[in-house]
């Protein structure tokens, strides 16, 4: 069976009549060149999905009938990433990444060595974690949250296994530590952690980790970190 396009559809428009959005619709006729008849698959990012038949469109809406909807619970293994703020040149390509490789949430945090701080989810974000969710297909999407300080992430999520990545680590190789099935991994900006960040959270009971010898930009190792942590979760269900 070939690969249904998906579309989102906010979790509180799933009711009769289902539709989608302007702008979802506009995507189907236009740039898709989607006909009656087609089944689609929606998606809400809180874990509803399902496969519906279009039945009718018009200029901007596209009426549909739904076949089958699905609620899946929420996963057993989660991951939470704390990115510390770093240029907006590489976000949106860390935003995509988190979506397919099954990030629970992404959180931004104000580290010493970060550029300047918002304090403003932006739309643009939510549309990119969006695609993502399309193109993975992953029914979950992950939240954003903006905090403060280090101190706001901290002094949460007790239930949570709490890693950092730390470039002056050099003995715990995170292929060598043992992992449990919910994890918070925070990861500092480009210039490292400030001393005073290192030694707060190994503080506040987080666990210094490293990504092996070579010094790693960002993204790199949110890639690495993230993908071996996801490879292991799932291994584990």
């Amino acid at each position: 069976m070939a690969r249904l396009n998906s579309f989102y559809l906010n979790k509180k428009n799933w009711q009769s009549p289902y539709q989608l959005d302007e702008e979802e619709s506009k995507h189907f006729i236009k740039v898709l060149r989607g006909k009656k008849g087609e089944v689609i698959r929606l998606f809400d990012g809180y874990g509803k999905e399902g496969l519906f038949k279009v039945q009718d469109i018009s200029k901007k809406r596209v009426l549909l009938e739904p076949l089958s909807i699905t609620q899946h619970p929420e996963p057993e293994n989660k991951i939470k990433v704390a990115l510390a703020w770093q240029r907006a040149k590489n976000r949106d390509f860390i935003l995509e990444k988190c979506v397919e490789l099954k990030c629970w949430e992404i959180i931004f945090w104000p580290a010493k060595y970060s550029p300047p701080f918002t304090q403003e989810i932006k739309e643009s974000w939510l549309k990119k974690i969006i695609n993502a969710g399309k193109q993975c297909q992953n029914p979950w999407l992950p939240q954003i949250k903006i905090l403060n300080s280090l101190e706001e992430l901290t002094n949460s999520n007790s239930e949570y296994q709490k890693l950092f990545f730390w470039e002056k680590e050099e003995k715990n190789l995170l292929t060598k530590i043992s992992l449990e099935k919910n994890i918070l991994i925070v990861i500092g900006p480009e210039g490292g952690f400030a001393e005073q960040e290192s030694t707060y959270l190994k503080q506040k009971g987080f666990t210094s980790v490293s990504l092996g010898s070579s010094t790693l930009r960002l993204e790199t190792a949110m890639l690495i970190g993230i993908g071996y942590i996801y490879l292991f979760l799932e291994s584990s269900t």
